[in-house]
C-alpha cells in the first residue's frame, strides 16, 4: 500500500525514535494513515471495496472437464 518514498520515510522515522513509547507513537499514526487510505480507496471505488470490481473464476471456456 506504501509507495517506496513513504515507506523509506517509515523507515526513517523508526530509525531515529528515541524510545519504545515514541516509536509506539509513529506506528499508531502510520496504521491510522493506512486505515484513512484504504477508506478513501473504497469511496473511490465504483462497489465500495477497494477492488475492481470483477468477480474471478466467472465466465467462459477452460478446457477443462
Amino acid at each position: 500500500m506504501l509507495n517506496q518514498q513513504q515507506r523509506r520515510g517509515y523507515y526513517q522515522r523508526m530509525r531515529g525514535a528515541g524510545s519504545d513509547a515514541e516509536r509506539q507513537r509513529i506506528r499508531q499514526e502510520h496504521r491510522h494513515q493506512m486505515r484513512q487510505q484504504i477508506l478513501q480507496q473504497q469511496q473511490r471505488s465504483p462497489r465500495g471495496q477497494g477492488g475492481s470490481g470483477r468477480l474471478m473464476n466467472q465466465g467462459g471456456g477452460g478446457g477443462r472437464g
